[in-house]
């Protein structure tokens, strides 16, 4: 993986550099004003713009972590700043995106595949489907979310959140781009002594789409009796053969694992609902 550490160059440089990078990629080409761009380079924070120098002009796969952390400040600011050129900014946007779509291509080729896949692509090469790259962008995701000076409309609410021993992010996915993963967690409070309640159990759902599943949700529980995995998902059939190698997998956690892969059912009205509709109320039992 490429290291997006690089000595930083005098603001102008970095503003005519991102701003060459983007404008000659073939599909910007008579889409940005050149002008517009400048302006948006030279509105952004300087070290926003240093870090899109950086992961714009390297050769390799880059750090997962790094990009989104550059995607999600950069979203950040144009949310802040609507006085800036938009399209500009989606412009750039998009090529950072791409960055994650086409991992094992050179970076400056910026070649996203052909359409848009509504999930992470299964082959070994996608970068975006290997867990660790999940890992770290979940974890760059939550904290740029919770970082002040990256998010300042969205940090106080986490914080005032995590005082209640919950957490509830929405985080973006290069890959749908209009399907946010959706995230719920909660722990047992602090008793007296700093000792969880409960024996200390923590309880996580997530909910995103893919292709073969349809709208999907992952459960997960864990405490002092091991970890429980509940799968939901509108075409559960998909992962009938693979369920023995997740379980196979989930036990070199040395714990004990219960997994279960269940259908997703449509609420009343039809549709499923979202995360974000469920997580109301003082708690929220993720596995009942």
């Amino acid at each position: 993986m490429a290291s997006t550490d690089q000595a930083p160059v005098p603001p102008d440089q970095a503003v005519r550099e991102v701003a060459a990078l983007v404008l000659a990629q073939p599909a910007q080409a008579g889409q940005v004003d050149a002008d517009a761009l400048v302006t948006l380079l030279r509105g952004l924070p300087e070290p926003l713009v240093q870090v899109l120098r950086n992961v714009l002009r390297q050769d390799g796969p880059p750090d997962p972590a790094v990009v989104q952390d550059a995607l999600l400040r950069l979203q950040a600011s144009l949310a802040r700043r609507p006085d800036l050129p938009q399209a500009a900014g989606d412009a750039v946007a998009q090529l950072v995106k791409n960055l994650i779509r086409t991992p094992e291509a050179p970076v400056r080729s910026f070649q996203a595949p052909q359409g848009q896949p509504s999930a992470p692509a299964t082959t070994a090469t996608a970068h975006a489907a290997l867990p660790e790259s999940w890992e770290a962008w979940m974890k760059a995701g939550v904290k740029a979310l919770t970082d002040a000076s990256v998010s300042p409309r969205e940090a106080p609410f986490h914080a005032a959140q995590a005082k209640e021993g919950t957490a509830f992010f929405e985080l973006p996915l290069p890959w749908s781009p209009n399907s946010p993963l959706q995230m719920w967690v909660e722990a047992d409070r602090q008793g007296k002594g700093g000792e969880a309640k409960g024996g200390g159990s923590t309880r996580v759902l997530l909910g995103l789409s893919f292709s073969r599943l349809g709208e999907t949700r992952l459960g997960l529980a864990k405490g002092p009796e091991g970890l429980q995995v509940r799968v939901w998902a509108e075409h559960p059939e998909a992962l009938t053969g693979a369920q023995a190698g997740m379980e196979e997998e989930l036990k070199t956690l040395g714990m004990p694992v219960d997994l279960k892969i269940l259908p997703l059912d449509p609420g009343p009205e039809g549709t499923v609902p979202t995360i974000r509709s469920l997580a109301v109320g003082s708690t929220f039992q993720v596995l009942g």
